[in-house]
C-alpha cells in the first residue's frame, strides 16, 4: 500500500456528526437520570423530525477496557488485497453496495417494558479476504451501523440485558438475507465493523458484487468520487442505490482522541446523509471505471461539502483488529464488553 498524504484534521469531537444511521424505532419504559459512569458509555444527541428520530453521534467512540472474561471469538480474521482486479462499471458498483435493517430488544425486567430499537444503514460487499471461508459473503461498514452504544446504554440501572439482536442485509436485487456473523474492531476510534452472510442461492453477478479492495494507492484531490448508500426518507423507509458525486478535496490524517492512533482520511464534497452511514466512496478512474477508496463516515457540523470517509486502506491495514461474534445477542454482548460496556449480560 503506497503511502498517503496526511494534511491534519484538527477538530474536536463536537464538531463531528457522525453520518448516522437512520432510527426507525425506539421503544423505552421512562428513565431516570443516572450519575455519569466514568466515561465508559459513547456519549449521543438524539434529534426528532417527524417520524424518524436519528441518533448522531457527538463524540468518536472510545474502546474501554475489557472487564469481566476475556473475548474467546478465535483469532481476527486478517485481510488482504487483491493481486490485480478490473474496475467497476456503474451499474456493477450499485449491487456491490446493500442496505442494513437491524433491530434489538433489551430486557427491563418483569415491572417495565422492554427497550426495542431497529434502524437502517448502508454497506458495502467487499473482496479479497484472507482465510475467508467458503460460501460466505463478507460486507464491510461503520461499527455505529451495529448500533451497540445505544445498546450499551439502554438500560436505566446502566447493565444492559440484551434478549435479542439482529442484522439483515438487503441487496440491491431485493433479496434479503441475514448476518451470520459481526465483527467489531479492536482500535479505538477506528469506525469500521464487517459483517458475514451465507451466499445459499444468491447469484454473483444478479444480486451481489464483491468491489475488490485495490492494493496501491490512487487519486488525487479534485478527482471525482461518486458515494453509494441508502438515505433513509423516514419511517423505515430507504432511496437504496442512491448516487451522488463529487470530488476529492484532501487525504488527512485524523486522531479521534488524545493519544490514539490516526488514520487516514478522504475529504471530499459528495453529499452523504442519515442511513448513508457504512457506504461506499467509490473513485472515479475515467469512462465509467471505478474502484473503492472508502468508506463514508462523517461530516462537519453547520458546514457544506465537507463528507469524510476512512480510507479503504484502513480495512486492510496490519494494526486493524477484527473481532468475530455470532450476529445473535450473545454476540452482541461480547462485543459491548469489548468496548462499550463491560456490565451487558445476555437477558435471563
Amino acid at each position: 500500500m503506497s503511502e498517503l498524504p496526511g494534511i491534519p484534521l484538527r477538530v474536536t469531537s463536537d464538531d463531528i456528526d457522525r453520518v448516522p444511521d437512520a432510527l426507525v424505532s425506539r421503544s423505552e419504559p421512562p428513565r431516570v437520570n443516572l450519575a455519569d459512569d466514568g466515561g465508559n458509555k459513547p456519549s449521543a444527541r438524539w434529534i426528532v423530525g417527524g417520524a424518524l428520530a436519528t441518533c448522531v453521534f457527538a463524540a468518536i467512540i472510545a474502546t474501554v477496557a475489557l472487564g469481566g472474561k476475556p473475548i474467546e471469538s478465535g483469532p481476527p480474521i486478517p485481510m488482504k488485497t487483491l493481486a490485480s482486479a478490473s474496475a467497476l462499471t456503474l451499474s456493477m458498483i450499485k449491487l456491490s453496495v446493500v442496505t442494513l435493517r437491524g433491530s434489538w430488544t433489551e430486557d427491563d425486567g418483569p415491572l417495565l417494558s422492554a427497550d426495542q430499537e431497529s434502524w437502517t444503514g448502508s454497506a458495502v460487499i467487499v473482496g479479497g479476504i484472507a482465510n475467508a471461508r467458503p460460501g460466505v459473503i463478507y460486507v464491510l461498514t461503520n461499527s455505529h451501523c451495529l448500533a451497540l452504544s445505544r445498546l450499551a446504554s439502554s438500560d436505566y440501572d446502566g447493565v444492559p440485558e440484551v434478549k435479542s439482536y439482529a442484522i439483515d442485509i438487503v441487496f440491491q436485487s431485493g433479496q434479503t438475507r441475514r448476518a451470520t456473523r459481526m465483527a467489531d474492531t479492536r482500535n479505538s476510534g477506528l469506525d469500521l465493523a464487517m459483517l458475514e452472510v451465507e451466499v445459499g442461492d444468491l447469484k454473483d453477478g444478479v444480486d451481489y458484487i464483491a468491489a475488490a479492495i485495490p492494493d496501491s494507492h490512487k487519486g488525487k484531490e479534485t478527482d471525482p468520487v461518486v458515494a453509494l448508500g441508502s438515505p433513509s426518507i423516514g419511517g423505515g423507509e430507504v432511496l437504496s442505490g442512491t448516487f451522488t458525486t463529487g470530488n476529492i478535496s484532501a487525504f488527512r490524517s485524523f486522531a479521534p482522541g488524545s493519544g490514539s492512533e490516526q488514520y487516514k482520511l478522504v475529504q471530499h464534497t459528495a453529499a452523504i446523509n442519515p442511513g448513508n452511514s457504512g457506504g461506499a466512496l467509490f473513485l472515479n478512474n475515467g469512462e465509467d471505471e471505478y474502484s473503492l477508496l472508502g468508506i463514508n463516515t462523517f461530516v462537519l457540523k453547520d458546514l457544506q461539502g465537507l463528507s469524510f470517509a476512512f480510507h479503504i486502506a484502513e480495512a486492510i491495514a496490519s494494526r486493524t483488529q477484527y473481532v468475530w461474534v455470532p450476529c445473535d445477542a450473545a454476540g452482541a454482548v461480547e462485543l459491548l464488553h469489548l468496548s462499550y460496556n463491560d456490565k451487558a449480560t445476555l437477558a435471563k
